[in-house]
């Protein structure tokens, strides 16, 4: 995964968003795909629908197993504020926070589709 990361990174029209965890067009390229490139391949709107289709399956998928991830995060929370504490609860809660923050970028992208 690290690999293909690196050299997804090395694409002139790709670049990170601002987690360090996906990736998007850069500004230019989006604008000219959806400007001049999409209207003459796709004048009918078949191929666009079906991308954006293909595109909600993908964030609904991603958002499920996300989901999952923070309920399992904020239980473990739970469980660690009713244990111990200290630095294992202050570790646990900003994993859990980052997981709820990137399951929001994911639905707000589901959404979007």
């Amino acid at each position: 995964m690290g690999a293909a990361w690196l050299e997804l990174l090395t694409r002139p029209w790709v670049r990170p968003r601002a987690n360090a965890r996906y990736v998007t067009l850069h500004d230019a390229l989006a604008e000219e795909l959806a400007q001049r490139l999409i209207p003459l391949h796709d004048q009918g709107g078949t191929w666009r629908k079906d991308l954006w289709r293909r595109a909600k399956v993908i964030y609904t998928e991603l958002t499920v197993e996300r989901d999952r991830q923070v309920d399992a995060a904020f239980a473990r929370v739970s469980e660690t504020l009713q244990g111990t504490g200290g630095e294992e609860l202050v570790a646990e809660v900003s994993r859990a926070d980052a997981q709820k923050r990137e399951l929001d970028q994911l639905l707000t992208a589901q959404l979007h589709y």
